[in-house]
């Protein structure tokens, strides 16, 4: 009965967020070329917007085959994708991305003060921001709001972040070939 209805529920949730993860997927398979990085990037944020609310979600990673960091924000407001390289950062200069990458942990920040002591330089608003990481880089989203993400959504980001690695894979396969 009750319980009944509340399993339902949670087998269709696992169902919404395999189809989603495999939306990623496909997303991840149509990649050509590193900019192709972006379009698996929005997708991500689409697909996880479904499941939670937040501001923006970014991605770090190294870049294959050089030193090098590539920064990928998608940003809610005006949806877009702001990229950055910085040529010169051959380790993570941001202590909770190091963290979570030498950790294999993700590393939430639940509020301003949290922030704070990592030393997060962030837009005002946000309140709440937490870094998973993937094979090598962190998969982040932020929030207005303070502890802006439960347990299940911390979960999902998981399942996303292990899909980012599939995706930095292809990318190290798309530099090669081109090598």
């Amino acid at each position: 009965t009750a319980l009944k209805r509340q399993m339902a529920s949670l087998e269709e949730e696992r169902q919404q967020i395999a189809h989603s993860l495999q939306r990623m997927r496909d997303a991840v398979l149509r990649m050509e070329n590193p900019d192709d990085w972006r379009q698996v990037g929005l997708c991500m944020t689409r697909e996880l917007r479904q499941y939670m609310v937040f501001r923006d979600s970014s991605v770090l990673v190294k870049a294959p085959y050089e030193d090098g960091l590539f920064s990928f924000y998608f940003l809610e407001e005006s949806n877009e994708v702001k990229a950055a390289y910085n040529p010169n950062s051959s380790q993570f200069d941001n202590r909770a991305i190091k963290k979570a990458v030498e950790t294999n942990t993700y590393v939430y920040r639940r509020n301003k003060r949290e922030i704070a002591q990592y030393g997060d330089s962030l837009f005002p608003d946000v309140h709440s921001v937490i870094d998973v990481p993937f094979q090598i880089g962190t998969l982040a989203v932020n929030s207005t709001c303070e502890e802006g993400f439960t347990q299940t959504h911390i979960k999902i980001l998981e399942e996303f972040a292990t899909a980012m690695s599939a995706a930095y894979r292809r990318l190290e396969d798309l530099q090669r070939i081109k090598n």
